[in-house]
C-alpha cells in the first residue's frame, strides 16, 4: 500500500523554507519511491528523457558521498 503524501507538497515545502534544488530531488525520489523504483516509469512521470534522470541521481549519489560506478550510472539501451 502507497504511503500517503501530504496534499499540499508545495506549501509544506515553502513551509520547510526548502531550496528548489531541494524540493526537485525529493519530488524526483518520492515518484520513483512511487513507482517501486522503476527509473523509465518514473522518467517519463516526470516529464524527464530517462538518461537526464540517471544523472540527477548519480549526482544526488555523489552529494551524499556514495561513489557511483560508470556501470551503475549508465541507463540501460533504450528499447524499441
Amino acid at each position: 500500500m502507497r504511503e500517503r503524501r501530504p496534499a499540499d507538497f508545495l506549501g509544506a515545502a515553502v513551509a520547510r523554507r526548502m531550496t528548489l534544488d531541494e524540493l526537485e530531488r525529493e519530488f524526483i525520489e518520492a515518484v520513483l519511491e512511487d513507482e517501486g523504483g522503476n527509473k523509465t516509469r518514473a522518467a517519463q512521470r516526470l516529464g524527464l528523457d530517462r538518461k537526464t534522470l540517471y544523472r540527477k541521481l548519480d549526482e544526488y549519489a555523489k552529494a551524499d558521498g556514495k561513489v557511483v560506478s560508470d556501470r551503475a550510472s549508465t541507463p540501460p539501451p533504450e528499447s524499441e
